[in-house]
């Protein structure tokens, strides 16, 4: 028996391992709301995904939208932002969730100066946050962004 690998079985593997590795990476965003009158789960098309990093304003954010300003068809609009995330240390930021169309919104939910977690991937970003606002609303944003704009 020879101590190598047949041509056939080498060719799977090395066609297995070139499919994982140009397999493509895309964002992610989910924002779910807890309670109240538009409590559930809404996760955003990839191309309708925007990660932002502006090292001048101190900031970096995720957001999406599904209002169609077109059609007037009803969405939601949503965003994850993290201050001054090139800092050391525990990160803050704000989340916010809008329900309705452009021009009669029938729900906007924001939460500031809550802890956010961001992790930085080559690129890429991962940005999670949770909170309650003052009508006891929770909404919970997670974000994954394959490649952060920078600006």
């Amino acid at each position: 028996m020879k101590p190598f690998l047949s041509p056939a079985l080498l060719i799977a593997c090395a066609a297995a391992l070139v499919a994982a590795r140009l397999a493509p990476v895309s964002n992610q965003y989910t924002v779910t709301v807890d309670n109240g009158p538009h409590a559930g789960k809404y996760a955003a098309k990839a191309e309708d995904i925007q990660c932002i990093h502006s090292k001048g304003q101190k900031i970096l954010f995720a957001t999406f939208s599904t209002l169609d300003a077109h059609t007037g068809n009803s969405g939601v609009q949503s965003g994850i932002r993290v201050y001054d995330p090139d800092a050391p240390g525990a990160k803050t930021g704000e989340l916010s969730a809008e329900f309705g169309t452009f021009v009669n919104r029938t729900a906007k939910y924001v939460i500031t100066k809550i802890p956010i977690t961001l992790t930085i991937s080559g690129k890429g970003a991962d940005i999670v946050g949770a909170g309650k606002t003052a009508d006891g609303v929770e909404v919970h944003v997670s974000a994954s962004c394959a490649n952060v704009l920078q600006m």
